[in-house]
């Protein structure tokens, strides 16, 4: 039997391998620190509290630090009525005030009270500046002479008012303007491409239309068949009018059979029938 287990123990010294003998970890040799649930809970809490104390200390350092006053103004819109330097005029009362205690809010409302603003939005960027972005209100016609539409349909009064007289003239009730805008917008379809240009258009109490021409031709139009009228003068402008505009003070169109014009030299009334 031994000598069995001495050629075992030859044949593996010859096939190269060795036993290894496993080692096991002494007592006395020293264990890696465990990050227990419970020590990083008081690491946290101790840090938090040294963190509160600092602060309690350092408040007034702090909280000036954070709430710097606001100085800047930046605006993101591109602007064709207002002026940045006006911009920054209506938001002096709120300037010089903390980053954290600036009105937000009341500085949108008064920017919004301007007549050519039709939407403002205002935001903080710390430290110190606002960014406030702006949308103009477009004006499409006068209203009335005197005030302005905009493209929303709103009728506003502003300062400069006077620069937009080349804009067409509206007249109306009142809350008929959205009304007005919609017939402005069917007729100058029809007018343009026969080279007549709308200036004037109004609409009495009783509903009946008015209309001033481009080269200064009134035509009543009246209540009923507007659009049909409107075509029907388009024809007799091109034949009787477009030549010598120039004597025609005034057309209407109010007639079942034919077209009433009055000519500037005379006051006379001649009819063209259909």
């Amino acid at each position: 039997m031994s000598a069995y287990i001495k050629k075992a123990q030859a044949e593996k010294e010859m096939s190269g391998i060795r036993p290894m003998r496993r080692t096991y970890p002494s007592k006395n040799q020293p264990l890696r620190p465990r990050n227990s649930p419970k020590r990083i809970l008081c690491l946290n809490v101790a840090l938090m509290a040294s963190l509160v104390l600092l602060l309690q200390q350092n408040f007034p350092t702090v909280a000036a630090y954070l709430n710097r006053t606001i100085i800047v103004v930046r605006v993101d819109s591109e602007l064709h009525q207002l002026h940045q330097n006006e911009v920054g005029a209506m938001l002096a009362e709120y300037m010089r005030k903390g980053f954290f205690s600036f009105d937000v809010r009341g500085a949108q409302q008064k920017l919004e009270q301007h007549p050519w603003v039709a939407k403002a939005a205002v935001k903080r960027v710390w430290p110190d500046a606002l960014e406030v972005g702006l949308i103009e209100k477009i004006a499409i016609a006068r209203w009335g002479g005197a005030d302005l539409l905009s493209q929303y349909g709103e009728i506003f009064r502003p300062a400069n008012g006077a620069q937009s007289g080349s804009l067409p003239n509206l007249v109306g009730p009142e809350n008929s303007q959205f009304q007005v805008m919609e017939q402005y917008q069917l007729l100058s379809q029809l007018l343009i491409p026969a080279g007549l240009r709308l200036e004037t258009l109004s609409l009495s109490e009783r509903g009946s239309w008015d209309l001033i021409l481009d080269d200064d031709v009134k035509v009543t139009v009246g209540r009923v068949e507007v659009i049909d009228r409107i075509k029907r003068f388009i024809e007799f402008y091109d034949g009787e009018i477009r030549t010598d505009p120039a004597h025609i003070e005034a057309v209407d169109l109010r007639y079942s059979n034919g077209i009433s014009v009055r000519r500037k030299a005379d006051d006379l009334n001649g009819v063209a029938i259909r």
